[in-house]
């Protein structure tokens, strides 16, 4: 009885199996596999691994005025931020902001010392293209709160960057390489 049962199921079971594999190799289990990957961009090495050919349904800079990057660690350490072009079309008021939040957890790791204040931390952002530096900046402390503390700037005018999707944004801190993203 066992075994007529084990045949019997054996070959839907197959069947399910093979119709799964179908439908991830083609993107129909996106659902489960988390966020849509073309929304995520890794970069290693100074090269971008970010999906290629997603650009068709990406907002173009000139129609939305906007690019914006996520900056994700690079190491263990828990610190976020995020680096905004804010660009109208025709004129020169483009906005260039860049936002930094480290947890005090790990001040240690990144060589910050809380006793003295915080501003004599370097964190830096630098804009890659292709490789090539195009813009830095040092970020400036801007708020200690209970368990985390803010570097930021706010670059008006000609004196933001020029930016393109696919630039790559690297924060370091005190020297040492913390967040990176990617511009879309």
């Amino acid at each position: 009885m066992n075994t007529t049962l084990l045949s019997r199921l054996a070959i839907p079971i197959c069947l399910l199996a093979l119709f799964g594999l179908v439908a991830c190799s083609q993107g129909g289990a996106d659902s489960l596999a988390g966020p849509d990957p073309g929304s995520v961009s890794v970069e290693d090495g100074g090269q971008d691994v970010s999906s290629a050919g997603d650009d068709a349904g990406a907002p173009d800079l000139a129609a939305s005025g906007r690019l914006e990057a996520r900056l994700n660690p690079v190491i263990n350490v828990d610190a976020s931020g995020k680096a905004r072009l804010d660009a109208a079309a025709g004129t020169a008021n483009d906005r260039f902001t860049v936002e930094v939040e480290i947890a005090k957890a790990d001040f240690a790791r990144l060589g910050i010392d809380a006793g003295d204040g915080f501003g004599d931390e370097v964190v830096q952002i630098r804009i890659l293209r292709g490789g090539t530096q195009i813009f830095s900046r040092r970020l400036q402390f801007s708020e200690n709160r209970p368990r985390d503390i803010t570097f930021e700037t706010d670059v008006r005018g000609a004196g933001a960057p020029e930016l393109q999707r696919g630039d790559v944004a690297r924060v370091t801190v005190n020297g040492v390489s913390t967040l990176r993203g990617t511009f879309n």
